[in-house]
């Protein structure tokens, strides 16, 4: 019994022994200074601090937060977030927004800030919803140049601001999701843009506003819900009922998203609007430059169909043939469309593969 007992014993103290040895580090993937090899965690994991509000416009909800690593200086390079909602759903002046960061159920502002990246999340000037068709001006790039303005004037503070809050003012790379999506792909590919952007990622953002299998899919969808898709909680949007002011608790039809965005009066589902193509990026008129794109979709995406990012990249390559395409497992090429299984609109999907999507973005932002 003595020597069962002392067999035991000394297990017990090699186990301890052996743990005791382990290499220290911070293991918390979400801290600045995570570890890989760290086997036992020792208290020194720092995280990224949101350094403050910043407002670029004169509008309440011309703002951006700004958030650091906790290590940062005048190297650290910026990306700027778009987020999504139809063009005409935002959020509000003093929510955060938290599209980025696990709302949706997965998170990519931590990972790019443990990659040491600065990162400006935006709100921007949303369209006016409209509710009555003869309401509308037929001023088709209205509102996306109130986009672009707002992504010029956002870029523009934060390079008047590098010097002060330490982050490089020569580096600029976007990500927007859905509506953001198909807004930073339109900023990227315009030579007005900002010169010292080097890149944008959109995920499951829509690029052919006119294209016969997304308008249908949007006709089908306000059919499923005739009221309309309820809005409420911490997001908003503009009427032309309440004179464009913030309003929240209302009903949204899809295809009357896109007619307001385009300001005009009517979508035909089958027949060519040609002001929609005149804000699509897939429009050959509408590619000006050769920014490096990054298309992500989801194959089972019902809202906007991956067909978007097909036909983005067609475009994209009609336009500059000798571009340098990045292939599966390539990320510092000019061109990447990359098509993820069992995913939806936003990532949902139980077999999402959402580390994964979130790595790839992390991969492209550090090959360019």
């Amino acid at each position: 019994m003595k020597s069962i007992k002392f067999i035991g014993a000394f297990a017990l103290l090699g186990i301890f022994l052996f743990s005791s040895c382990k290499k220290k580090g911070c293991t918390d993937p979400f801290a600045v200074n995570y570890n890989v090899n760290a086997e036992k965690d020792d208290g020194s994991c720092s995280y990224a601090i949101s350094n403050q509000k910043l407002t670029y416009g004169a509008e309440a909800i011309q703002q951006m937060q700004l958030y650091l690593p906790a290590i940062h200086d005048e190297n650290t390079k910026v990306i700027v977030m778009v987020h999504g909602g139809g063009w005409v759903v935002g959020y509000n002046e003093t929510n955060k927004v938290t599209t980025f960061d696990g709302r949706y159920g997965w998170d990519i502002l931590n990972p790019l800030l443990n990659a040491g990246y600065a990162c400006a999340v935006m709100k921007y000037r949303t369209a006016c919803y409209q509710t009555n068709p003869d309401e509308s001006t037929g001023n088709t790039t209205l509102y996306l140049d109130q986009m672009m303005e707002d992504l010029d004037l956002a870029i523009a503070h934060l390079q008047s601001k590098a010097t002060e809050l330490g982050f490089r003012s020569d580096h600029f790379q976007l990500l927007g999701e859905s509506a953001g999506g198909h807004i930073v792909t339109s900023y990227a590919i315009r030579n007005a843009s900002n010169n010292k952007l080097v890149s944008a990622v959109s995920m499951f953002g829509p690029t052919a506003l006119d294209d016969s299998e997304w308008k249908i899919g949007l006709h089908e969808l306000d059919s499923t819900y005739p009221e309309g898709i309820l809005v409420d909680g911490i997001n908003y949007f503009r009427t032309t009922e309440n004179v464009c002011n913030l309003e929240t608790n209302k009903h949204l039809s899809v295809l009357t998203e896109l007619r307001s965005f385009g300001d005009h009066d009517t979508v035909k589902v089958y027949e060519e609007n040609l002001y929609l193509q005149e804000v699509s990026p897939v429009t050959a008129a509408n590619i000006e430059r050769a920014t490096p794109l990054f298309l992500m979709h989801g194959d089972e995406d019902l809202l906007v169909p991956y067909s978007q990012a097909d036909l983005m990249y067609s475009a994209f390559l009609s336009k500059f043939p000798d571009a340098i395409i990045a292939d599966d497992g390539i990320y510092s090429g000019m061109i990447k469309k990359t098509i993820y299984n069992n995913c939806g609109h936003g990532w949902i999907g139980g077999g999402c593969q959402k580390n994964t999507i979130m790595t790839d973005i992390v991969k492209w932002m550090n090959a360019h």
